[in-house]
């Protein structure tokens, strides 16, 4: 009998620990494992991952109507703060800090919030402050755009960057692209068009009358 429970004893003690291992409590803190499948993740340090891998950290989510990952800064007030933030320093072909990519031939038709695309940006600013998406070239020197649109189609009508004012009651001179140039010294543009090949450089058209182009003084 008391072998058979000094033999029983130390298994007892294993089948214990394991099973400590493997039943997840409600959340991790500050230096636990992070729990997957659970809300109750928390900390107060950062946690930061550092790899070597092509692939930092992957999350694939096959769910419909899916967000794979998810950032969210939910301070109220605050400078420079962000949700998602994408860093690259490499200085060779097609770095991106961020880069979204749409790959389906065939994406979903639709406005507003229900545009597909790469990389969407939404403000529900009511004011003059908070554009959906923001370009800016920091630096006093080359002219590399704030923000840059191209396109590769030979289909007709295509555009590099298109902008759209939806509402079919929109506000005296609102518009769907606007340029402005703040420069003091002569021959700024704040608006340029040019064309390769015999065209226009600039285009205005005007259904229901008034001008297509019009160039106050």
């Amino acid at each position: 009998m008391h072998l058979r429970r000094a033999l029983l004893y130390p298994a007892l003690v294993s089948f214990v620990a394991v099973a400590v291992v493997l039943i997840p409590s409600a959340g991790a803190n500050n230096g636990d494992p992070l729990l997957v499948g659970s809300v109750m993740n928390t900390a107060t340090l950062n946690t930061i991952l550092t790899t070597t891998g092509a692939v930092g950290l992957g999350v694939t989510d096959s769910a419909p109507g899916a967000t794979a990952l998810s950032g969210v800064a939910s301070a109220a007030t605050g400078n420079n703060t962000s949700g998602v933030y994408g860093e690259n320093d490499s200085t060779g072909l097609a770095a991106a800090g961020v880069l979204g990519e749409l790959p389906v031939p065939a994406p979903g038709a639709g406005i507003g919030t229900a545009t597909s695309a790469g990389v969407r940006g939404l403000s529900f600013s009511t004011t003059a402050n908070g554009p959906g998406v923001y370009g800016l070239h920091t630096s006093s020197a080359g002219v590399a755009p704030g923000v840059l649109g191209e396109t590769a189609s030979t289909a007709q009508l295509a555009v590099g960057v298109r902008g759209v004012v939806t509402s079919n009651a929109a506000g005296l001179a609102s518009a769907g692209v606007r340029g402005i140039n703040n420069g003091t010294t002569d021959a700024g543009v704040g608006v340029w068009g040019q064309t390769a090949a015999s065209g226009f450089g600039v285009f205005g058209s005007t259904p229901t009358g008034g001008a297509g182009v019009a160039c106050p003084a």
